[in-house]
């Protein structure tokens, strides 16, 4: 059995004729030459092939078994001795001269080497820069099917990328764990909420034992880089505009439905759950009535009505028992979404509020709803971009686009008197 070596950048066990780790991919110094004379007084000389020492006159070597011709021997006995230094001496020196020789792209070295060729190696050591520059990498693509999605408009290339990579990354974590001397179950402090996260990251910022190999890259690195961030601009760009006419899109067909242009037409009955409106049977007293407002009161003036400012509740108080009931618009209706109260109005016994979805961007949208205090029931008005009372109140000015490049906008006028 031949013998066994540790390889210096990662401490797998390695051949002793090794000159390239097969686990980390690192080219291994060279090894020290033998004395002339070994213990039996044989005159020795190293493998021109291999670098090994071996009996002056071999004609094959057994460490590589290649047939050695005589220019070959005469050229390793003229070869001079490499002076006796330790692995560590010669590391750098070593990695400069094969890095000099072939350049490394850093696309190769930090990511396909990483996640493709150690897809699931969770017994090596991996340096911190080997970490955070294969991370580095990894986020770059990712960014890149994001982007690509939202051009497609379906997440399946980012996911199938995270499902792909998501054993090759683990892997590169414990790998990262084992340069700094931490057993590889400490990525699972990453479980406890907020602090393990933290604690993890600081452990992957850690200097570890393995030497960085110093990459330079080749021109193919710059070239993808570039063609990462051109394309990631262009799609997140384009299907950011596509999102935002969607939701246009989506937001003057609402108000095509409502119909804005014609008031009689916009003030329509709407179906809203009666049990939303009811309201329970509140406590008796005045507390639930504190910091309230009074609204109006129902013609048989059998009710009072109360407002506070930031609720959602109308409350209606029973003038004779003083019973108070809570009326809530929060769900009134799933065809729209009342999120905040802008303003209100009375209009004979109605309560006309102008109430917004709370969306952001595109989607932002009043809605104008009207409560009878005298029938107890609410009137659905209408949906536009923007709704607001005029000066005196008796009018609702709505405000909607004509197109879904929201830049041009159609005016219109609803009666308060009309309700």
């Amino acid at each position: 059995m031949e013998s066994k070596k540790h390889c210096p950048f990662c401490g797998e066990e390695i051949l002793s004729t090794a000159k390239k780790c097969k686990y980390c991919g690192e080219w291994l110094p060279e090894q020290e030459e033998k004395k002339e004379d070994n213990e039996s007084g044989k005159s020795m000389i190293l493998c021109p092939i291999c670098s090994e020492p071996i009996e002056k006159g071999t004609k094959v070597c057994p460490h590589c078994h290649e047939v050695l011709v005589d220019e070959d021997v005469r050229a390793a006995q003229l070869k001079p001795a490499v002076e006796n230094t330790s692995v560590s001496d010669h590391l750098e020196h070593t990695a400069t001269d094969v890095q000099d020789d072939k350049p490394r792209s850093l696309f190769a070295y930090y990511f396909v080497d990483v996640f493709m060729k150690h897809y699931a190696d969770f017994s090596g050591k991996a340096s911190r820069k080997q970490y955070w520059m294969g991370y580095l990498f990894y986020a770059l693509i990712l960014i890149l099917f994001y982007a690509l999605d939202m051009l497609i408009g379906i997440p399946v290339l980012s996911l199938i990328y995270i499902l792909a990579t998501l054993v090759p990354y683990m892997a590169l974590v414990v790998r990262r764990l084992h340069d700094i001397g931490k057993s590889g179950w400490w990525y699972l402090i990453s479980l406890v909420p907020v602090i393990g996260v933290i604690w993890l990251l600081v452990l992957l910022c850690k200097k570890g034992e393995t030497k960085n190999v110093p990459v330079k890259g080749v021109a193919m690195d710059w070239i993808a880089l570039a063609l990462i961030v051109i394309v990631s601009a262009v799609g997140i760009t384009v299907g950011i505009k596509n999102l935002s006419e969607k939701m246009a899109e989506e937001m003057l067909r609402a108000i095509e439905a409502s119909d804005t242009s014609d008031s009689s037409a916009a003030i329509t009955d709407f179906p809203i759950d009666e049990n939303t409106m009811s309201g329970e049977d509140t406590a008796d007293g005045t507390s639930v009535l504190e910091y309230a407002s009074f609204v109006g009161s129902s013609s048989s003036g059998q009710y009072d009505y109360y407002l506070k400012e930031g609720d959602l509740n109308i409350y209606q108080k029973d003038t004779n028992t003083g019973t108070i009931y809570t009326i809530s618009m929060e769900q009134l209706s799933d065809e729209f979404i009342v999120s905040s109260i802008s303003d209100y109005a009375v209009a004979g016994s109605k309560i006309v509020f102008i109430t917004n979805n709370g969306a952001a961007g595109m989607t932002n949208a009043d809605t104008a709803l009207a409560y009878d205090m005298d029938s107890e029931s609410w009137t659905y008005i209408t949906t536009a971009k923007s709704i607001r009372f005029d000066d005196s109140k008796t009018s609702l000015l709505t405000s909607s686009p004509t197109d879904a490049t929201m830049e041009h906008f159609d005016e219109s006028e609803i009666k308060l008197c009309d309700l």
